[in-house]
């Protein structure tokens, strides 16, 4: 506790609304309970526990713990160390993830629950067990902290910047607090009367937002747009599919989609695929059009904008971290705050002028370019165009006069290669990707060499940082600056989307980007981490294992973060409910691996490879438009920790 009084930073996971309370509780009262320290009496001790007990139950349980207990014990404690919570700072609200899920997706070596229920009276070598798992958590609580020091470094700078403590901010929340920030700096309006702000509505005519100069060619779109001004933004509902030429969109309060089948485009001499998105798309029609919160100074929050934007461009010319910062404001908070409410930035109106406008105009581009250019996929912000080469003056034409009419810049990619298995599994691979393989294939030197041009305009520094990489290494430079892999294609672990097993991924880039046999990869790799999967199973189940050995069923109960791989000697996986019994993975045999265990000979994991080469062979035969009868219904591939459940 002594330590705690001191300038120190408290590190910790899911901390700011447990652990945190509970230890500044202990800080403040230690003089209050005991002048002899809490430890030196037994009868002080047992009334520390009692208190401890209590306020640990009413932060659980949430609904007897007042609102204002956690602001209330942090001014009693006046301890100045400083909490830092990966949770809060590392994730989005939709996106936390628990300690377990974290340690999976860092493939940590040991997943480890709380062997014994938190009531429980336990016996020295229960303890132990207990204490092995609490250095666990600990150890592994410090490798998050490592791999999202990044953020943390940002907060900081941001924190620096502004003078407000963004420390466990989220990317929303931190650009709440710059906007707060610079809207203060000019309206000379207070921390607490700003965060008092914000228009709440129950009612958004639509016709009252579209913008006046929006208007369509085709008479199907005329009526379209007539009829979506006769609704209204909050009370109705708005999900039409909508025909332009060949491609059918889905236009919604959100956003536009295409709607996208499986397919594999490869460019040739006769046409390019060409991928246009809107700069900033949704800030920047705000910006344009003056779509701000209504209760904010319009011409105020132009300023804003203009001065984020100035100082973002200033810091990359420095190459400085603000930059990074500046970026998460004007993405997140001149837009994706409007339809916070708790936000001072709420106004539904604001919203919506973005999202509805937006999406009408980005039709208005595609029916431009019927006739001229075909749609591959469209969404949000932006549209991949399969555009023929003879057309291509004409395609660039419709977008410069597009720009002109919506006065919002468009940035364009030129993709070699496209693959789709639905809208949100595909891979584009851009220009330049097989040149750069080519060379890299040809030597170690001859790959930098292209990579950083130096029988052009050279670029020393990139290439005093890929002179030290292997040729492996570089082989990965390459892919991630010409591959977009989305979903079954993310060939590298991301510790807040989930995880399964990265091999198919691996498998499936390699066999579109560089024509390696999926056998080749699976069997090629070394790595068991490679082929593991996981579950979050909700806790109104059993988790049990089930093996033969030695012809004997041996049941198992195991815990309900459960991580695995398929294996050709393992057990079965199963949920067992009060009323069911649901197999993990039906018919499958898996091996458990919550604690990672070293093979010297890496055939003695066991796994089952054929599994893995059926579940690659499966989505390439989708993607492909081959069909089998029969073909397998047991996929892993549209899960990425797939099941949590309450």
């Amino acid at each position: 506790m002594d330590a705690m009084d001191k300038n120190t930073i408290c590190i910790g996971y899911n901390l700011l609304y447990y652990d945190d309370v509970i230890v500044r509780f202990m800080v403040g009262y230690r003089n209050i309970i005991s002048p002899f320290g809490y430890f030196e009496h037994n009868r002080t001790s047992i009334l520390l526990n009692t208190k401890l007990y209590n306020l640990s139950q009413d932060v659980i349980d949430k609904t007897t713990l007042s609102p204002t207990i956690t602001d209330s014990i942090i001014k009693m404690t006046k301890c100045p160390y400083l909490t830092l919570d990966i949770l809060a700072y590392a994730f989005e609200f939709k996106e936390k993830k628990s300690l377990k899920q974290m340690q999976i997706n860092l493939n940590w070596y040991n997943v480890q629950e709380l062997p014994y229920p938190f009531d429980k009276y336990l016996d020295i070598e229960q303890m132990r067990e207990v204490s092995i798992y609490n250095n666990n958590d600990l150890l592994s609580t410090r490798a998050c902290y490592l791999h999202t020091k990044e953020l943390v470094d940002l907060r900081l700078i941001a924190s620096t910047k502004y003078d407000v403590n963004m420390m466990n901010a989220t990317k929303s929340k931190m650009a709440d607090l710059c906007i707060g920030y610079y809207y203060r700096k000019l309206t000379n309006i207070s921390w607490y009367d700003y965060n008092q702000l914000g228009t709440t509505r129950y009612t958004v005519p639509i016709k009252d937002i579209i913008l006046p100069f929006i208007s369509f060619k085709t008479t199907y779109l005329q009526e379209f747009l007539e009829h979506i001004k006769t609704l209204d933004a909050l009370r109705d509902t708005i999900d039409t599919t909508i025909q332009i030429g060949y491609t059918f969109l889905d236009y919604k309060k959100g956003g536009l989609h295409s709607k996208d089948r499986p397919v594999v485009i490869q460019t040739d001499e006769d046409f390019l695929l060409i991928d246009v998105d809107g700069t900033s798309y949704y800030p920047s029609l705000g910006e344009r059009y003056s779509f701000y919160p209504e209760h904010l100074d319009k011409a105020v929050m132009q300023t804003i904008n203009k001065m984020v934007v100035g100082d973002r461009i200033e810091a990359k010319k420095k190459k400085d971290k603000m930059a990074d910062v500046l970026k998460i404001v004007i993405n997140t908070g001149f837009f994706g705050k409007y339809g916070d409410k708790f936000s001072p930035l709420r106004d539904d109106k604001a919203k919506f002028a973005i999202t509805l406008n937006g999406q009408l105009l980005l039709l208005n581009l595609i029916e431009n370019q019927i006739g001229i250019a075909t749609v591959v996929s469209a969404n949000t912000d932006g549209v991949t165009f399969k555009v023929p080469t003879s057309y291509l003056t004409k395609f660039y034409e419709i977008c410069q006069k597009w720009q002109d009419y919506t006065k919002i810049n468009l940035e364009d990619a030129v993709y070699e290669k496209y693959i789709r298995r639905d809208v949100n599994n595909y891979m584009a691979i851009k220009q330049g990707f097989n040149a750069a393989i080519t060379q890299l294939n040809i030597s170690r030197e001859d790959g930098i060499a292209h990579l950083c041009n130096l029988s052009g305009a050279p670029d020393m520094e990139l290439y005093e940082k890929l002179k030290v990489k292997s040729v492996e290494d570089l082989k990965l430079y390459i892919f991630d600056k010409y591959l977009k892999p989305i979903g079954i294609f993310r060939y590298k672990q991301n510790y807040a989307k989930g995880y399964n097993c990265i091999i198919i991924a691996k498998a499936l880039v390699n066999y579109y980007a560089l024509g390696i046999p999926i056998e080749t990869t699976v069997y090629g790799s070394n790595n068991i981490y490679d082929f593991l999967m996981s579950q979050q199973i909700g806790k109104q189940y059993d988790v049990v294992f089930t093996k033969v050995i030695n012809q004997q069923v041996h049941r198992t109960k195991t815990q309900h973060a459960v991580r695995y791989y398929v294996s050709t000697n393992g057990g079965t996986l199963t949920k067992v409910g009060e009323k069911s019994s649901i197999s993990v993975l039906s018919q499958t045999l898996v091996t458990i691996m919550n604690k990672y265990i070293k093979k010297n000979n890496f055939k003695d994991y066991n796994i089952n490879y054929k599994f893995y080469i059926a579940q690659i062979q499966d989505t390439i035969d989708v993607i492909n438009n081959v069909k089998h009868k029969g073909m397998r219904k047991n996929s892993v591939t549209n899960t990425l920790f797939n099941e949590f459940e309450q």
